[in-house]
């Protein structure tokens, strides 16, 4: 049984000491109480934990409601839980990783933090932009990338007009260039293996299969067979 140094010269509990069925049933509670705390502090000394995280691991433990109110209460009066300063911490780390408002804010939700999450236009812009030079747009298809880019984002939580007019303010090779050194790599590779006939069809699908439109792939043909 877990006391504390208080309980042993309260409760005189000296070797082969002999304590009434109350003081028993004191320590009893009490002991559960000890345990519980003792589970708490182990759980936010791993890391940085929200109230309602360390609340249901402590439930997973098997510890009762009043028992875990009464070791939350101790724990926020020390500051050893404290949402405050968890909301401002994961805001923090999750901006870093490339989420928007939205995001955070349901992922806090589920955290037992109802909070606006406040990110202004300039910040979502900068991340965007961020995000969409890492993303090497110039390597496909255009209309490809901004349908999957722009899903991605919408997904992270970002505002859709923000995203828009990242997509706007940044240039984009033309897809006529892009196509013409797709249809290069694959004529350079593939022209000893088929005929002229069959290496058209099969360079052709090839761009299909990337989400290039065939009249754009027809104009790069044409240009090329008729040089």
């Amino acid at each position: 049984m877990l006391c504390s140094e208080d309980d042993l010269f309260e409760y005189k509990l000296y070797k082969d000491a002999l304590i009434s069925q109350e003081d028993y049933q004191t320590l009893k509670e009490k002991n559960t109480y000890y345990l519980c705390l003792n589970d708490a502090i182990v759980i936010t000394n791993i890391k940085f934990y929200s109230k309602l995280q360390v609340i249901n691991r402590l439930i997973n433990k098997g510890h009762q409601k009043i028992v875990i109110d009464k070791v939350i209460e101790k724990l926020e009066d020390i500051k050893v839980i404290d949402d405050e300063a968890f909301y401002d911490s994961y805001v923090e780390f999750k901006i870093r990783q490339g989420y928007g408002p939205v995001y955070i804010k349901n992922k806090l939700h589920n955290l037992g933090i109802d909070r606006y999450v406040e990110m202004s236009y300039d910040v979502q812009y900068e991340i965007i932009e961020q995000l969409f030079h890492k993303s090497n747009p110039h390597k496909t298809n255009y209309q490809v990338f901004t349908k999957k880019f722009t899903n991605k984002l919408i997904a992270q939580g970002f505002d859709l007009n923000i995203i828009n007019d990242v997509l706007n303010n940044n240039v984009f090779e033309s897809n006529h260039d892009v196509i013409k050194n797709e249809y290069l790599k694959l004529k350079n590779k593939y022209e000893e293996k088929y005929d002229k006939i069959k290496l058209k069809y099969f360079i052709k699908n090839k761009l299909l299969q990337k989400g290039y439109s065939s009249d754009e792939i027809n104009k790069i043909m044409e240009e090329d067979y008729n040089d």
